[in-house]
């Protein structure tokens, strides 16, 4: 059973749906099938470069990637077993890459976007799914996306998440190239 309570829920709905009118964010593929939702934003960052040399610089757009928590907090209601669960997520996380492909090839909005980024405390499975993963841009903003997002592992993922790796896990910033991701997730992936 999960931890929050219809009150909590009550609050973390308003707050998602509150943040992702504010930044604009939209489901990748359809609404409540895939456990990726999307935005733009300005990258504010140094200079940095990705695989396959690919530069973004300051100011450039870039696309940003997010969990969708409502999504994900459903699905662990329906499968109890933490296994399937998480098989689950992978399976629905590689559908919505294989959207999103299709997406960077015909929004107007993504056409020009050279990269995707996100933020997350498990950078490890991310790099199974061919993102690179990168310090944050600063400790205090390490510290605050640490702490925030093992609230959202508490709340939705597991009652009893372990102390200890709280201590081991940090959050890092993770990245993906518009090349990288045709080439893994698009039409023809090799």
């Amino acid at each position: 059973m999960l931890a929050f309570g219809s009150l909590s829920e009550k609050f973390w709905d308003f707050y998602e749906r509150f943040y992702e009118w504010l930044f604009r964010i939209k489901p990748v593929g359809p609404p409540g099938e895939g456990t990726l939702r999307w935005g733009l934003t300005h990258y504010r960052g140094s200079g940095i470069t990705l695989e396959g040399g690919i530069k973004i610089k300051k100011g450039e757009v870039v696309g940003e990637l997010h969990t969708d928590n409502k999504m994900i907090r459903e699905l662990r209601k329906k499968i109890q077993d933490p296994v399937s669960f998480y098989v689950e997520v992978l399976r629905r996380t590689r559908l919505s890459l294989r959207e999103l492909a299709k997406m960077a090839n015909s929004d107007p909005r993504l056409l020009k976007v050279k990269a995707f980024r996100g933020t997350t405390l498990l950078h490890e499975g991310a790099k199974r799914l061919g993102f690179e993963v990168f310090p944050m841009e600063t400790k205090t903003k390490e510290v605050w996306e640490t702490r925030v997002q093992y609230f959202f592992l508490q709340k939705y993922l597991e009652e009893g998440f372990e102390k200890k790796k709280k201590k081991a896990l940090v959050s890092r910033r993770i990245w993906l190239s518009r090349e990288k991701l045709m080439r893994l997730y698009g039409d023809h992936p090799t």
